[in-house]
């Protein structure tokens, strides 16, 4: 990065910076692949802002005669409409698309007993089902418990002795419910005495409304 700063001068328009930079990491890639395979892996791409998504859009195919392989991995269901569309194109000129499945309950009890340092117990384990096999909430969730005392291990079993969900893992649900609409928000508050499935009508008469003014924030 000390290098790459070095070598742009600040000009006045902001687009040239960003094209100026992608330039530069493109000749440093090709200077650094001209000795060997390469392989750039990058993470978390849900976070990465417009600058790096143009930056992968340009430099992938531009380098895609030499011998370099990319590695691009982000979650799924949140706003970042510039990642889904270079993931869209990027699969359309080639690429694969690789779709991580939820973890299975054997890998599921393997993360807790690693968290843990113990098997977990029946009730324990019931109450990760609820992530869905989700890595990270997994984590979060087994991590939380710990910290705030709801597990303990003994004759080699980790046990469940409280079933309030850690305030780590609320904070969480906090978070990504607050990037929905407020009225996509209420819906979920007035869905949520209707249990963990509904049927749409019903909803719609707790609303006193139609069915299909409830599609957009359904969706």
């Amino acid at each position: 990065p000390h290098t790459l700063r070095e070598a742009i001068s600040p000009p006045s328009d902001t687009t040239d910076v960003r094209l100026r930079l992608i330039e530069c990491l493109q000749t440093r890639l090709e200077e650094r692949v001209a000795r060997g395979p390469l392989l750039i892996a990058l993470d978390d791409l849900q976070w990465a802002d417009p600058t790096t998504v143009l930056a992968l859009r340009s430099l992938i195919p531009e380098l895609a005669s030499y011998p370099l392989v990319w590695i691009l991995s982000r979650t799924t269901g949140g706003t970042a409409s510039g990642v889904d569309a270079l993931f869209e194109v990027l699969e359309r000129d080639g690429a694969t698309r690789v779709v991580l499945e939820p973890l299975s309950d054997r890998a599921v009890t393997e993360v807790i007993a690693d968290e843990l340092e113990a098997p977990p117990g029946p009730e324990l384990l019931a109450l990760t089902t609820a992530t869905g096999g989700n890595p990270f909430m997994l984590v979060e969730l087994v991590r939380g418990l710990r910290d705030e005392g709801a597990v303990t291990v003994g004759d080699g079993q980790a046990r469940l002795i409280s079933r309030r969900l850690p305030r780590r893992v609320q904070e969480i649900a906090r978070s990504r419910l607050g990037h929905l609409s407020p009225h996509t928000r209420h819906l979920l508050q007035v869905a949520a005495v209707l249990g963990r499935s509904f049927r749409v009508d019903d909803l719609a008469d707790m609303f006193g409304e139609p069915p299909s003014r409830l599609l957009p924030s359904i969706e």
